[in-house]
């Protein structure tokens, strides 16, 4: 889904021939778009380098480093981004993600890579929770075939997890995506930047950030855990990191199912085992290459390197045991004439160049030395020739003559010539000395220092310079452990150890050896668990920051009523921390801003479709003919007393019964003439009442608005809208009775009308036949100049309730049934359901009304379908 990005260049930019539509992801290293290319016709991706941590984005699109100190690592960060992308355009393969081209432009660099239309990995476990076998093979064939043609190029993806696996929308096969090589070496300068490292999906080596312990066995642990989580079906949360796996296993326990239980019963035994061998904390334990997992996974099983050769254990001599002559070293004057012979005799260069050499033998041995090199003696050249599967430098001699041959061929007693078995020894030492200089200290082809000192031995036993010898074999192996050791290559220097237990078994370096080991296997796992440690802890330092902005962008969201937005805040809290203290109340502000926005809607909705409602205070009062003029049906005066209700301020507008007409479709009975009365009953000047064809709510014979009181609507259509009105609005409406609406036309007065009995006033106070119009009957007192139809509502001045037009205007429509007389008439404000229910009570008269049928006595009768230009209604609710 695409996203936005405050760093992301806008929808439409262009730039060569692509036009950028939306964001696809970002993080601290660069943003991902996708683009149209115009060239191909087609969507691509275009991944922008924009390291947040020292870079943004200036005016004109333009990327500039942050400051002249990050400018530094910016440029090279840049330099290694382009450096990847030329490296990924050489693969062209299915199951990796297609780079096209990579350029420069805006200050920084883009690379293009095939769009892929699909779901993630991580997208389908979401959905399914695992995988069957036969899925998972071919997911894993598909991954491990485009991992091998990028371990073969030397490159390491070094993030593989579910997310960046995309299945193809076509035919479900996989690409890998996002490789992280620039982005791991420019998170190697960034503070914010991390490596590429997804806990639960990183070895081990990767916390480190250190790039010689990183290569195919990385991936190959990723891509283990990958088919891990698709057999057990846990989650991403639930898969612990490779520290915390390997510090239970130094403790000799599990924080995770071996993959043969989690997949016991449905997956292949051998496939499971393949799999818990990429597992391996230890990247030495796992398979090295895709090509030896690939077996496993095959059901070939784990494959083991060639066999080590196992030396027999030599007794360590006693060191500084010479001859039993007592008489000079052998070692020395032998190694002293081969070193000789080697580098020109007469010449003073070897004992500058090697002064070791000539410091190992006795005294005698340093005289002979010094002897042979100015007089010369019978000498052997070494020829160098390649012996042995690691091509060694094997010594053999020639007899050659040496500067002073005659003196050689008559050696006096001072100077003896060398035995066989003496040059022999010596030659045995100079080829030991130059294995130990070349670090040929033991292999299986013979041909090394050990070896060699091993044959001085047989020949000269106990011989003090091969004892030693073979001591510094010990001192070399331990060197070597040292470093292993440094480098934390724990497994090279267990093996050195063991070397050296093999050739030494009570050698005093083991005990020594093996505490400086466990020394420092035990400080690596300090060391990254201190690391974990400070992650955990700026991750949590990052989350609490992260939580405050949630809140505040609640608050923000809450304070502009925007309820969609608070409510999708509260779950990404709860996702950051489920135990927050603020949740509670949270919800508690979004509930209370809800009910609040909640009443508002309803009070505007009642508003709009209702109108204003006007409480009415109860009471009691005297209804009927009070002032003794009026008609045998108002009679007789009786007292009621009418309970608190609230009244329409107004009659029933145009506008509001549109909405409801609008909303179900409704036809009137105007509409259908119904009871086979066309139209309306409606009054033409000049030529009187009659039913009118055509004559409606719409068009009752004058121009209408959506102010005005709707007319020409039976009790029948009242009924209708005041039920949609209640489903609508969640509140009760209904037509008034006939006892509240009298009381709450007189409003406490006893006169003829709510203002007093004066006919000239009327034209204050009600729209009706007046002077404005031809009626016979009408006010001949005054004119409102209206004439012949409604008004809009609130022209006319109110009663001292506040409700207006309840003299004139329309005929209101009432609830009650209509009887002839007041006898038997409820006193309790409530309807009269009894009587002629086909007819029912109209009160207040209307435009066309006389001055006398206004009156607030006065009463009316009408058929349930009846309709009329003159009569309308008004709403009333229960308190």
């Amino acid at each position: 889904m695409p996203i936005d990005h405050v760093n992301a260049l806008p929808p439409g930019t262009r730039f060569e021939e692509y036009r950028l539509d939306a964001v696809l992801g970002s993080g601290g290293f660069g943003i991902t778009y996708r683009a149209y290319d115009a060239n191909l016709d087609k969507f691509v991706a275009i991944k922008e380098y924009l390291p947040s941590e020292f870079a943004t984005r200036a005016e004109r699109y333009t990327v500039v480093p942050q400051s002249s100190t990050d400018a530094q690592d910016y440029h090279w960060g840049l330099n290694r981004f382009l450096d990847e992308a030329r490296t990924l355009a050489r693969f062209d393969h299915p199951h990796l993600n297609k780079v096209y081209r990579f350029f420069e432009s805006n200050g920084t660099a883009y690379m293009v890579l095939e769009y892929i239309q699909g779901e993630t990995l991580a997208d389908r476990l979401t959905r399914e929770r695992q995988l069957p076998e036969e899925s998972l093979q071919r997911l894993l064939e598909e991954v491990l075939s485009g991992l091998a043609v990028m371990h073969d190029a030397g490159y390491v993806h070094r993030d593989i997890k579910p997310g960046n696996l995309m299945l193809r929308e076509e035919d479900g096969s996989v690409v890998v995506l996002d490789f992280g090589a620039a982005r791991q070496a420019v998170g190697q300068r960034s503070k914010a930047i991390t490596s590429i490292l997804t806990p639960g999906y990183a070895p081990v080596e990767q916390y480190d950030c250190k790039v010689d312990r990183v290569g195919a066995w990385t991936d190959i642990y990723a891509l283990g855990m990958v088919a891990y989580r698709c057999i057990s079906g846990i989650t991403d949360s639930e898969l612990p990191d490779a520290v915390s796996r390997m510090l239970a296993h130094t403790r000799g326990e599990a924080v995770l199912l071996s993959a043969t239980e989690a997949g016991k019963g449905k997956f292949n035994t051998k496939f499971l085992e393949a799999i818990e061998w990429a597992m391996e904390v230890d990247e030495g334990d796992r398979p090295q290459s895709v090509d030896a997992w690939q077996g496993a996974l095959a059901g070939q099983g784990r494959r083991q390197g060639s066999a080590k050769s196992v030396r027999k254990p030599v007794t360590q001599p006693t060191r500084g045991t010479t001859t039993g002559s007592g008489g000079p070293s052998w070692s020395g004057v032998a190694l002293t004439v081969v070193i000789v012979a080697l580098l020109g005799v007469g010449s003073w260069w070897g004992i500058q160049e090697f002064p070791e050499l000539f410091g190992q033998g006795s005294e005698d041995t340093q005289r002979l030395a010094q002897q042979a090199v100015t007089t010369g003696v019978p000498g052997e050249t070494l020829q160098e020739t390649g012996s042995g599967e690691t091509g060694e430098a094997v010594a053999r001699t020639e007899q050659t003559p040496s500067r002073n041959i005659a003196e050689a061929e008559q050696p006096t007693p001072e100077e003896p010539a060398l035995t066989p078995e003496e040059a022999e020894v010596a030659r045995l030492l100079a080829a030991a000395e130059a294995d130990l200089k070349a670090r040929r200290l033991t292999s299986p082809a013979g041909n090394n220092a050990w070896d060699n000192y091993m044959r001085v031995l047989e020949l000269v036993p106990a011989y003090h310079d091969a004892v030693r010898g073979m001591e510094r074999v010990i001192d070399s192996y331990m060197e070597l452990f040292g470093t292993a050791v440094e480098q934390e290559d724990f497994e090279k220097a267990a093996d050195y150890l063991a070397k050296i237990g093999e050739l030494h078994p009570d050698s005093p370096v083991l005990e020594e050896g093996e505490q400086r080991l466990k020394d420092a296997r035990q400080a690596r796992v300090d060391r990254l668990a201190e690391q974990e440690r400070q992650r955990q802890a700026e991750l949590e330092r990052q989350r609490a920051e992260t939580i405050q902005a949630h809140w505040s962008a609640f608050d923000t969201a809450l304070a502009a009523e925007d309820l969609d937005e608070a409510t999708s805040i509260l779950p990404q809290i709860r996702d950051l921390n489920s135990e927050e203290p603020g949740l509670s109340a949270g919800e508690q502000r979004l509930e209370v801003v809800r009910a609040e926005l909640e009443r508002k809607r309803l009070e505007a909705l009642k508003l709009e479709l209702a109108g204003e409602m006007v409480s009415i205070p109860g009471g009691t009062f005297r209804m009927g003919d009070l002032s003794g003029d009026g008609d045998d049906d108002e009679k007789p005066v009786h007292s009621v007393t009418v309970p608190a209700f609230s009244m329409g301020k107004y009659e029933v507008t145009v506008g509001q019964f549109q909405r409801f007409v609008e909303a179900t479709e409704y036809h009137t009975d105007a509409e259908r003439n119904a009871d086979g009365n066309e139209g309306c009953y409606a009054y033409t000047a000049g030529e009187g009442w009659s039913w009118t064809w055509g004559r409606s709510w719409r068009r009752p014979g004058y121009s209408v608005g959506d102010g005005q009181s709707v007319a020409c609507v039976s009790w029948n259509d009242a009924q209708a809208f005041i039920a949609w009105l209640t489903q609508q609005t969640g509140e009760s409406y209904r037509l008034p009775t006939e006892g509240e609406w009298e009381y709450a036309a007189r409003a406490g007065s006893t006169t003829k009308y709510h203002f007093g009995d004066s006919e000239l006033q009327l034209c204050h106070f009600a729209n009706h036949g007046d002077t404005s119009t031809d009626f016979s009957d009408r006010n001949k007192s005054c004119s409102d100049g209206v004439g012949y139809r409604t008004t809009m509502v609130g022209r006319y001045q109110p009663n001292s309730f506040g409700l207006y037009d309840m003299h004139g205007n329309l005929w209101e429509l009432v609830q009650d049934c209509y009887n002839e007389s007041y006898a038997e008439a409820p006193i309790n404000g409530s309807a009269w359901t009894s009587g002629d229910c086909d007819l029912r009570v109209i009160r207040g008269g209307s435009w066309g009304s006389s001055p006398g049928a206004l009156r607030s006595a006065n009463r009316g009768r009408s058929r349930l379908t009846d309709r009329n230009t003159t009569r309308g209604f008004r709403l009333a609710q229960d308190q």
